[in-house]
């Protein structure tokens, strides 16, 4: 655990941008599976019960996934209608394609999404145990410090104005103690 603020990077405001945009985008709140074994049907339904993903027939012997459409939200329509060659595989197009209207997206992303806001969260929490530990050290040095001062003779007698000891010459902060 300690080894973490070394091993994972910051996550980047640009990142942080792209990962709030894209659920922004996305259909709000949250999201549960509406299942019917009586119907055969599945859906993914919103907080306020609209379609985000359901299932529906394509052709006689297939079927395809419906999704809040990009232009209309009200309007459900087949994800293959909007479909694009995924990125770089345009060569690939007669065969596979990829959606990007925002809930698709967002639910493709999530894995990736939830592993990095871990990454981020480790990080941070490491980076807050390390500041703890150093702030108790600098709690523990000052508790030291005073304590060396309380039960001893008036502070003048063992330094000078300025905070030098009579007998080192160094500041109160570096002394050994040399006079005890």
């Amino acid at each position: 655990m300690a080894n973490l603020t070394t091993t994972i990077t910051p996550m980047t405001e640009e990142r942080r941008a792209e990962i709030t945009a894209c659920r922004a985008a996305s259909t709000p709140g949250r999201w549960y599976w509406d299942i019917r074994p009586r119907s055969n049907s599945v859906s993914l339904l919103s907080a306020n019960h609209s379609t985000v993903l359901d299932a529906t027939r394509w052709g006689f012997g297939g079927a395809t996934i419906r999704m809040i459409d990009a232009q209309n939200h009200w309007l459900v329509s087949g994800i293959h209608e909007d479909a694009e060659p995924h990125p770089g595989r345009k060569h690939h197009a007669g065969w596979t394609l990829t959606s990007r209207r925002p809930d698709a997206v967002f639910i493709a992303n999530a894995g990736v999404f939830v592993d990095e806001l871990l990454e981020e969260v480790a990080r941070l929490q490491a980076e807050n145990n390390r500041l703890e530990n150093e702030a108790q050290q600098y709690v523990r040095g000052a508790q030291k410090l005073a304590q060396r001062f309380t039960d001893k003779p008036a502070f003048s007698e063992y330094y000078d104005a300025a905070g030098n000891c009579h007998r080192c010459g160094r500041f109160f902060t570096v002394c050994n103690g040399c006079h005890e």
